[in-house]
């Protein structure tokens, strides 16, 4: 899974802000069962079970990171990601599913 680690720290995110343990750990359970994808709501919960902190705390933190990397990260190599023009800044559920489909369809991780 250092792939998973690698493609956070391409896009700017620093290991100084929460979130990014949050991303990081949310990636990891979205590539290995995309169903979470579907069921975005039970990827949170399982995130803040770990780090036993709330729902709400899990999504700021994604929320502040996204906005850090669309700020003042690669927006660019984000853009490349995706696929496709990102005219906005993706929501966190937009935004775990851009990194997971990149991860699944580039399987080195």
């Amino acid at each position: 899974m250092a792939k998973v680690n690698e493609i956070v720290w391409r896009l700017g995110i620093p290991a100084t802000y929460q979130g990014q343990r949050y991303l990081i750990a949310a990636l990891k359970l979205a590539v290995n069962d995309e169903s979470y994808l579907i069921h975005i709501k039970s990827l949170y919960e399982e995130v803040a079970k770990m780090y036993d902190v709330t729902v709400g705390s899990v999504v700021k933190d994604i929320r502040t990171v996204i906005a850090f990397c669309w700020s003042q990260g690669h927006r660019e190599f984000l853009q490349q990601m995706a696929g496709f023009p990102l005219t906005k800044r993706p929501t966190p559920a937009n935004f775990i599913s851009i990194l997971t489909t990149y991860l699944l369809r580039n399987s080195s991780y």
